[in-house]
């Protein structure tokens, strides 16, 4: 299913990850840190953590995650009708790395 984002608003990004090699949810009970990275305008990267309280754990066996962000955080988006959102989940010195390629759609503010 394809996350949509509007430019310049408020906007609770839901994500499930998933294990690309067993196709079952990411358990992220025990994640250390998880890093949601999205693309912005200006070719750099806006970064929402878990250690900062920008991301939130909905459900940890279900690998659902939860990105809160701010209307100023959207605005700055890339515009795109199929973008990735990257996800880095840390288990101490491991790292997964979940990819939802092509499910960003991020449209711009129409006026």
């Amino acid at each position: 299913m394809a996350l949509k984002i509007r430019q310049g608003e408020d906007k609770d990004v839901v994500i499930t990850l998933i294990d690309e090699d067993t196709e079952l949810p990411i358990d992220v009970s025990l994640a250390t840190e998880i890093t949601v990275r999205f693309m912005k305008t200006d070719g750099t990267v806006l970064a929402k953590l878990l250690s900062l309280a920008a991301v939130t754990i909905i459900s940890g066996p279900g690998g659902k995650i939860k990105a809160a962000l701010s209307d100023t955080e959207t605005a700055a988006l890339k515009v795109t009708a199929s973008g990735d959102v990257i996800v880095w989940v840390d288990f101490g010195a491991l790292r997964k790395i979940a990819r939802s390629e092509g499910q960003l759609i991020v449209e711009k503010m129409p006026f």
